[in-house]
């Protein structure tokens, strides 16, 4: 006899992260050509550079820079934010994807980049250039963001999911949300890893002229 005041209503999962995985190695050769075609050497960002260990970084202006190689990776970037974002939340129509800032980074041997978050912005991305040695690590791994809460035999369930490791692959790029905790893991191969790695906000298309603002419109029959 069913008993409407006492019934099991079943189990949930809530709150899940999104990412995104896209590839494209059309673009990588003249990307990398560009970027050791420049004279950066260090952290030319001067950001967090106690956090950064072997690493050249380039300025955070990425995207302005006036060469067609640029153009044409964050002209296909900015296209995959769109798609993105259209599919975690539903159809728009038009969107305009804003890159804020952008910047590219060569992990030397040994080199690693601590634990960090991204401030003011909604969606980041990795675009691996040059994946560097296989197996020679410079992972890129993200934590649960659920993996500092209490712990005891109740939570085994997410035992296994206290972090994700995304092994590096030239042409791929990963979108994921700001606020996720991340870090490159040791670099120990003697090829140069190349990535270049941004962050986005994005809004419902108006006639404002953002300068670093594209505009999207969504085709939901060709997506890629």
């Amino acid at each position: 006899m069913n008993d409407d005041n006492n019934k099991y209503e079943g189990v949930m999962g809530n709150f899940s992260t999104p990412f995104a995985f896209y590839f494209n190695d059309n673009l990588t050769a003249g990307l990398k050509d560009y970027i050791l075609e420049q004279s950066v050497d260090g952290i030319e960002s001067g950001v967090a550079t106690s956090i950064k260990h072997g690493i050249i970084e380039s300025d955070f202006n990425l995207v302005n820079k006036n060469d067609s190689r640029i153009k044409d990776v964050f002209n296909w970037i900015s296209d995959k934010i769109c798609m993105t974002v259209n599919t975690v939340n539903g159809k728009q129509d038009c969107l305009q994807v804003g890159i804020l800032d952008s910047w590219y980074h060569i992990t030397k041997t040994n080199g690693m980049h601590n634990a960090h978050i991204h401030t003011g912005c909604s969606w980041c991305g990795i675009y691996y250039v040059d994946a560097g040695d296989e197996g020679s690590g410079g992972e890129t791994v993200f934590i649960n963001p659920i993996v500092s809460t209490f712990k005891d035999v109740g939570t085994n369930y997410y035992s296994n999911m206290a972090q994700l490791h995304i092994t590096p692959q030239q042409g791929k790029l990963i979108l994921f949300p700001s606020y996720l905790t991340h870090y490159q893991s040791p670099y120990t191969g003697s090829k140069d890893r190349i990535v270049i790695a941004f962050n986005s906000t994005v809004r419902i298309a108006d006639t404002d002229k953002g300068p670093t603002f594209s505009t999207y419109k969504f085709d939901w029959d060709k997506t890629e």
